[in-house]
């Protein structure tokens, strides 16, 4: 009767270890669909060192006239996940245009800056050269290709 016992053990073990695998693919399976579990990497965004022209603000105290007639300014949100992927474009875009400040700055942070250059919306861009300013709202990524021209 102990080998029955044993048998019966084993089947139970086997069949919960398979129904415990089932579910575990079942629910990545449907995290993956409905894009709860997202993995997205562009690697050659992937910046090993952030350039010196490219400085991220956290809360921390920012003066707008300190910001310079060259500079990029742009506005994004913790929740943005297209603000990542322009701020990882931003960055190589820093190394070509060195001259120029590239500033990131979380819009909830920084209301009263954003409101004074009337951005409404993420991910914003500032571009502040020779005097003149260009806002471009609700970027994606193929607008990122009309900045160069605005540097020039």
């Amino acid at each position: 009767m102990s080998t029955i016992v044993k048998k019966s053990k084993n089947k139970l073990f086997r069949s919960g270890f398979f129904i415990s695998v089932f579910l575990l693919f079942f629910v990545v399976t449907i995290s993956f669909t409905t894009k709860i579990i997202k993995i997205d990497i562009d690697a050659s965004s992937v910046l090993k060192n952030t350039p010196s022209n490219y400085i991220v603000f956290n809360q921390s105290a920012l003066d707008f006239n300190s910001l310079g007639d060259k500079s990029v300014i742009f506005f994004s949100s913790y929740w943005c996940s297209t603000c990542n992927k322009i701020s990882d474009k931003l960055k190589n875009m820093a190394q070509q245009y060195s001259s120029f400040k590239f500033y990131e700055l979380n819009i909830e942070d920084y209301r009263d800056m954003a409101n004074n250059l009337k951005v409404s919306l993420t991910p914003s861009i500032v571009i502040q050269n020779k005097g003149f300013s260009s806002i471009l709202e609700d970027v994606n990524i193929n607008d990122l290709d009309k900045i160069p021209s605005k540097l020039l």
